[in-house]
């Protein structure tokens, strides 16, 4: 079990010393799994923070995450950044605090030619270090086609500065929490049709002495319904009792209820499936809905959570959905290895980046920078790997390297993950208690 962060902050001199690494190919430094403390800023990460000189007039490669300051754990994390379009090759270099060289390489390129991108995916072991990258044809290095920042890493013991947890009976019976050794502080579930909806069976059964924060997904109206009813108030009743008995049932636990509300609008699978000529009505729905969550479960938090890929024949770009931040609490999305195959960092980054054909996001880093721009946390309400297609601890490492550089309260910050453990024979998620990709559940129960 991790340490509370201040008494592993306590003695001196922790993170001045020198890190042993290991290079791990041309791309990345392979070395011991952690955990993340995030950036100690609240202000969301955006292209740019970390750029060349103030003597350049223009930058040509800026830093998109970690942010200038963040406080990361130590295992994986990969540095993001953007480049002018015909910067060419990104060459990295890494020192310690004395400027000694530890390693060396070429960044991946994720981007597109529109929108280039890199990464350097990196394992740190607790130190002080800095990160030059330079699009430059060698040495000495130009500094207006370079850029260098600080990176703070600190023990994988300090614990996690978002919440983590899993989805599943055995989050709630505290089986997953000591089998991946360290608490759930979050998880999820679903009682979502009409009738669960108002029952909450959930808050009665496995979850009834759960004390932590829980994604809880309640549907929004079933088939026969319609958003137009639901805009002109014709499930007020319904909701109303959901809210009363979400309140009640919840009483006076210490974590805090996310209302997951028309999850995954954007897909064809769910009976509250939103179609182009609906989005006004589901956004005037919605805001009937918020009213009355405010009124009716006031301590709860209200999340907007469109899957990550629209699908269907019939797609809109669900951004025009968005009901406006003062309608929304947190801004999550579903995310899954499996179509197309996840296995190595690049790989996640080139997906973490795409749109979808409409412009809107797709991939988890887009999601997130949405919810910068409307000044809203980010979260992973569902997340996971279909073992019947892959076994990839890349994917694995990657989340949590994600998790690492954007973890945080604040907009734009990745506030908490839920990793999709619930057994179904057709969809073998599970990384416990039964697997069917061991390696991935070795890599997760080793970072986390």
């Amino acid at each position: 079990m991790r340490r509370p962060l201040h008494e592993h902050l306590q003695p001196r001199g922790l993170v001045s010393r020198r890190a042993f690494l290991q290079l791990g190919g041309a791309s990345g430094l392979a070395l011991l799994g952690g955990c993340a403390v995030g950036r100690t800023s609240s202000e969301p990460s955006a292209p740019g923070r970390a750029t060349a000189p103030a003597t350049c007039t223009s930058a040509v490669l800026g830093i998109v995450a970690p942010a200038p300051g963040a406080v990361l754990c130590s295992g994986p994390l990969t540095v993001l950044g953007t480049s002018t379009s015909g910067a060419g090759a990104v060459n990295w270099r890494l020192t310690d605090a004395g400027g000694a060289d530890l390693a060396a390489g070429v960044a991946d390129q994720v981007g597109t030619a529109t929108a280039p991108a890199f990464v350097v995916p990196l394992e740190l072991q607790p130190g002080e270090y800095s990160l030059t990258l330079d699009a430059g044809a060698g040495s000495p290095v130009d500094a207006c086609r370079s850029v260098t920042q600080s990176l703070l890493v600190v023990d994988a013991a300090a614990g996690l500065h978002w919440r983590s947890g899993a989805s599943g009976r055995s989050s709630a019976d505290g089986t997953f929490a000591a089998w991946r050794g360290d608490p759930v502080t979050v998880s999820s579930t679903w009682s979502d049709d009409a009738g669960g909806q108002l029952a909450l069976w959930p808050l009665t059964g496995d979850y009834a002495d759960w004390t932590g924060d829980l994604d809880i997904a309640i549907g929004a109206i079933e088939t026969g319904e319609n958003w137009a009813a639901a805009a002109r108030g014709e499930y007020d009743d319904r909701w109303t009792a959901c809210l009363r008995r979400l309140t009640r049932l919840w009483g006076d636990r210490a974590g805090v209820p996310y209302i997951r509300f028309a999850h995954e609008f954007n897909g064809f699978w769910y009976p509250w499936t939103v179609h182009p000529e609906e989005v006004g009505d589901f956004v005037t729905a919605w805001r009937r809905f918020r009213a009355l969550q405010l009124q009716h479960a006031p301590a709860a938090r209200l999340v907007f959570a469109p899957n990550s890929e629209s699908a269907g024949d019939r797609l809109f770009d669900w951004r025009t959905a968005f009901p406006g931040a003062e309608y929304v609490d947190v801004l999550s999305t579903s995310y899954f290895n499996g179509r197309p195959v996840i296995t190595s960092a690049p790989e996640f980054w080139r997906q973490a980046l795409r749109s979808d054909p409409t412009g809107a996001p797709f991939g988890i880093q887009r999601h997130l920078e949405f919810a910068a721009g409307v000044g809203l946390p980010f979260a992973l309400s569902e997340w996971g790997c279909d073992g019947s297609i892959t076994d990839s601890p890349d994917f694995f490492r990657q989340v949590f390297a994600f998790c690492n550089v954007h973890g945080g309260p604040g907009p734009g910050q990745l506030a908490y993950e839920v990793l999709f453990n619930v057994a179904d024979a057709g969809a073998p998620f599970t990384v416990e208690p039964t697997t069917s990709m061991p390696a991935s559940a070795s890599a997760y129960q080793a970072l986390w």
